[in-house]
C-alpha cells in the first residue's frame, strides 16, 4: 500500500494494493571450437516472461486543503469535510486494473578470440529480439589487450554496443488503469462555505503506451579503457579504468496533451494522454582507481574509488513511483505550483550527477577455508536532491508542499558478512551465509522525512542456509 506520509499535497487516501507476480523460463546454449589462430564460440537464448499486475478495486485518494471556519459539510463530517476547519477540494480516483504481459526474448551470439602480434583481440556479434516492441537488433563488441613490454603493465580497451532487453515494466504499465481527478467548490450562502458532494470530473489520464508505435530499442555505446600492472615497494595490482556510456533512443514519456473523448454517458470529457517515445538520452563518465593486495594465503584487501558524471536529457519512466506519476499532484517548486513529477524530474537519475566514492574491502579465510569472512566500508560524498523540505505555502486558498534542493550529508556504510561450513557430508555441504548491512545505521539525513521518500533503509540482516551436491 502507498499511501500519504507527511505533506499537505496528499492529506487523505493511497494508490491501492498492487498483487504482483512474474515467472520465467530461459534456455542458454553456448558452443566453443578452435578455428584457424584462435577460438571459435557461440551461443543462444531464449527466453519467456510471464507477468502480472493488478490493483483489485479502485482507491481514492483527496488532497488539497481549503481551511475556512465557515467550512460547512452539507452531507456530514468525513476525513474529508470537518466542519468549521477544512474541506478537501480535489478527489484522485485509481481505477482498478488486471495487467497481463507475455513477452518472449531471442538472441543469437558469436565471438573470436585470438591472439596476433602481442594483441589478445576478441570481436563478436549479438543479435536480439523480443516481441514487445518487435524490433530486430544487432550488436558488435570489441576488445584488445596487450601486454607492455615494462613495469608488467598491461592495457585494455573495449568498445561496444548493448540493448536494452527489459520491457516488462513497459507492458505493465499499458495496462495499469486510468486516473480520474475531480474536484468540487463550495456553495456561498451568507458567510457560510457548503461543501457537498458536487465532484465534478476535471482530468482523466490513460495508460501510456509503448508497443505498437514503431518504438527503436534504446541502446548504450561503451568505451572502456584500463591500465593494470603490479604496485611497485608495497605489492599488489592496480588497475585504472576510464568508461564512456552514450545511452540513444531512451524511451521517455511524451508531453502531456488533451484530447477529448465520448463516455459511456453519451456525453464527452477530455482526458491527458502520454506516450512511449525515443527521445531520450543519457551520458555517463566515470573513472575509477582500484588497488589489491593478498596478505599470505588467507587475507586480502582492496581499496578503490570512483568519480562519476551522468546527464540525462529527461527523467526515466521508473525513478518514480506509480502513484507519483499518475497522481498529477501539485506542489510549489521554484516560485509556482507545478505538478511533482515536473519538479522531481530535476533529480533525472540516482546518481544525482556526480558523486565521490571511497570503498574499502577486507576479505579472509578461517579455519582451512570452512569461515569466510568480509568486512566491507563506503564512503559516499553528499548530495543535492529535489525534494519536500517540510514547509507549507498557501496559494489561492489551498496549502501545498514547498519542493526544493535538499542537501544530503556525506555518508559511511559499513557492512559485514559471514559464510561457515557447518557441515560436510558424501552427499554435500551444508553452510550459513549471514550479512549485516549498514552496520551503524546510517541514512543520509536523521532529521529527513518527504512524502515522497519517507522511509529510508537502514540496518538490517540477512541470514540463509546453503546446501550445495
Amino acid at each position: 500500500m502507498t499511501g500519504c506520509s507527511l505533506g499537505t499535497s496528499c492529506t487523505i487516501g493511497a494508490a491501492g494494493d498492487f498483487h504482483q507476480d512474474q515467472q520465467v523460463i530461459t534456455l542458454d546454449g553456448d558452443w566453443e571450437q578452435p578455428f584457424g589462430i584462435g577460438v571459435l564460440s557461440g551461443g543462444f537464448a531464449i527466453s519467456h516472461v510471464d507477468a502480472h499486475r493488478a490493483r483489485p478495486q479502485e482507491l481514492i485518494s483527496h488532497l488539497t486543503t481549503n481551511i475556512n471556519v465557515n467550512t460547512v459539510c452539507t452531507t456530514g463530517e468525513s476525513l474529508a469535510c470537518r466542519n468549521g476547519a477544512y474541506a478537501l477540494t480535489t478527489q484522485l480516483r485509481y481505477g482498478a486494473f488486471d495487467a497481463n504481459a507475455d513477452i518472449g526474448s531471442y538472441a543469437l551470439w558469436g565471438e573470436y578470440a585470438f591472439a596476433l602480434a602481442g594483441f589478445d583481440v576478441r570481436a563478436g556479434l549479438r543479435y536480439d529480439h523480443e516481441t514487445f516492441l518487435d524490433n530486430h537488433n544487432i550488436a558488435p563488441r570489441l576488445s584488445v589487450s596487450r601486454d607492455l613490454p615494462w613495469a608488467g603493465i598491461n592495457v585494455t580497451g573495449a568498445v561496444g554496443r548493448y540493448y536494452n532487453r527489459a520491457f516488462v515494466g513497459y507492458a505493465l504499465r499499458e495496462g495499469a488503469g486510468v486516473t480520474r481527478n475531480y474536484t468540487r467548490t463550495p456553495t456561498i450562502v451568507g458567510t457560510e462555505r457548503r461543501w457537498s458532494d458536487n465532484w465534478v470530473l476535471t482530468n482523466h489520464t490513460d495508460s501510456n503506451r509503448y508497443s505498437g508505435l514503431g518504438l527503436d530499442t534504446p541502446y548504450t555505446d561503451e568505451a572502456t579503457l584500463a591500465v593494470t600492472g603490479p604496485m611497485a615497494w608495497i605489492g599488489g595490482q592496480y588497475r585504472v579504468k576510464g568508461i564512456i556510456r552514450e545511452g540513444r533512443d531512451q524511451i521517455s514519456r511524451s508531453v502531456r496533451f488533451t484530447e477529448i473523448y465520448d463516455k459511456e454517458t453519451g456525453t464527452t470529457a477530455t482526458r491527458s494522454v502520454y506516450y512511449g517515445t525515443n527521445d531520450g538520452e543519457r551520458s555517463y563518465k566515470g573513472l575509477s582507481l582500484e588497488y589489491t593486495r593478498p596478505i599470505g594465503d588467507d587475507h586480502s584487501i582492496s581499496l578503490s574509488t570512483n568519480f562519476s558524471h551522468t546527464d540525462a536529457s529527461n527523467i526515466g519512466l521508473f525513478d518514480v513511483a506509480d502513484d507519483v506519476e499518475l497522481s498529477g499532484v501539485m506542489v510549489y517548486y521554484q516560485g509556482q505550483v507545478v505538478d511533482m513529477l515536473y519538479a522531481l524530474s530535476d533529480n533525472q537519475i540516482e546518481d544525482y550527477s556526480s558523486p565521490f566514492i571511497l570503498n574499502a574491502d577486507w576479505s579472509a579465510r578461517w579455519l582451512d577455508g570452512r569461515i569466510r569472512t568480509n568486512v566491507n566500508a563506503r564512503y559516499r560524498e553528499g548530495i543535492e536532491v529535489v525534494a519536500d523540505t517540510g514547509a507549507n505555502i498557501n496559494v489561492g486558498g489551498t496549502n501545498y508542499d514547498v519542493f526544493d534542493k535538499v542537501q544530503f550529508a556525506d555518508s559511511v556504510d559499513v557492512n559485514l558478512g559471514l559464510e561457515a561450513e557447518v557441515a560436510r557430508t558424501p552427499y554435500g555441504t551444508v553452510s550459513v551465509d549471514a550479512r549485516i548491512n549498514n552496520v551503524f545505521n546510517t541514512v543520509l539525513d536523521q532529521d529527513y522525512e518527504s512524502t515522497t521518500q519517507p522511509y529510508q533503509l537502514g540496518r538490517n540482516a540477512w541470514i540463509s542456509v546453503k546446501f550445495r551436491y
